[in-house]
């Protein structure tokens, strides 16, 4: 008897969870559910600006969104999401892309809008790993008049942003 066999059983018997007819002992194939409605309606810009988020702050590789087991997470979930889950890391790359050259853009026109001089902080450190670390920080005035505080991950995208 294996040490998931009480669990089997128990999902199974009481939950009906497995589908008849798998090798004993060996849960493999999880039935859906039939009971549990779809939603009604589903945002396709808020799921993919979710993946990009997921993605890019959990250190996601692209390629991650061709694998079978994820795919068939999100489609159980919502089977809606058939016909929009992109089937290529270069489909995210191309998502996070876009998304990066409107955020450029609307950063770009924030700066140029400014009532005042710009003034740059930088903090420059080593990780644990030994990777070079740097921040840069624009302090201004907005054209609301408020003064916010935007960070940059990188130095090279800060230069690339004001000399475009």
């Amino acid at each position: 008897m294996s040490s998931t066999a009480h669990a089997s059983n128990h999902l199974n018997e009481v939950h009906n969870l497995f589908e008849h007819g798998g090798p004993a002992g060996s849960p493999q194939v999880i039935a859906l559910n039939k009971d549990i409605p779809e939603p009604y309606s589903w945002d396709l810009t808020q799921f993919k600006e979710l993946l990009i988020h997921w993605i890019v702050t959990m250190h996601i590789s692209f390629s991650q969104v061709e694998y079978e087991a994820f795919r068939s997470l999100l489609l159980c979930l919502n089977s809606q999401l058939a016909s929009h889950l992109p089937t290529s890391g270069n489909t995210i790359r191309s998502w996070i892309m876009e998304d990066f050259k409107q955020w450029q853009n609307q950063i770009k026109k924030e700066l140029q809008l400014s009532k005042s001089l710009m003034h740059f902080s930088f903090d420059m450190w080593t990780s644990l790993n030994s990777m070079a670390m740097i921040a840069s920080i624009a302090h201004y005035v907005s054209h609301t008049g408020k003064a916010p505080i935007s960070g940059f991950n990188s130095y090279c995208y800060l230069l690339c942003i004001l000399h475009r």
